[in-house]
């Protein structure tokens, strides 16, 4: 099950107490025995699932270049139910929402004098604070956010240190 490849942002999964997949959003996968294999998504899927304390029905799995959030919890017949949500394909549809919002407070912030800013996150979020800080950088980088600061302020804002 390669979500990512796939192109896939939410799938539901139902494993049995052997982690064998009793039903899940893509077909294909029925059948399968995540705990039976090696390297792909299921089997980091199981992995994580084997250290899940029993008040944690939520975690972060890290599989590839993308961040999963992961909801679990046990249903009858000790059957695991699974919603999987790719935090990393929600963060790109933010991203120039994002920016534009930035750089609308960067220019609110600078018609009052130049000062410093910074964007806020809880200590808890530091995969999405690191992958906001990559996209400003590369945007940065690639003239991306120099030339949105041109076209909705007049000229480029933007300082990054």
């Amino acid at each position: 099950m390669e979500i990512a490849a796939q192109g896939r942002s939410d799938v539901e999964i139902v494993l049995d107490h052997s982690y064998q997949v009793i039903s899940h959003s893509d077909r294909g996968e029925v059948g399968k025995n995540y705990s039976a294999e090696d390297g792909s998504f299921g089997a980091a899927l199981v992995s994580r699932l084997r250290r899940q304390s029993a008040e944690e029905n939520h975690f972060s799995l890290r599989y590839g270049s993308a961040e999963y959030i992961v909801y679990a919890m046990t249903i009858e017949n000790n059957w695991i139910c699974v919603s999987v949500t790719d935090a990393t394909a929600a963060l790109a549809r933010l991203h120039i929402p994002l920016i534009l919002t930035v750089l609308a407070a960067v220019g609110i912030i600078g018609s009052l004098g130049e000062e410093d800013y910074a964007i806020g996150f809880r200590k808890a979020d530091q995969a999405l604070r690191d992958a906001v800080q990559e996209i400003i950088y590369q945007m940065n980088a690639d003239g991306t956010l120099s030339g949105i600061s041109r076209r909705w302020f007049g000229s480029d804002i933007t300082s990054l240190r």
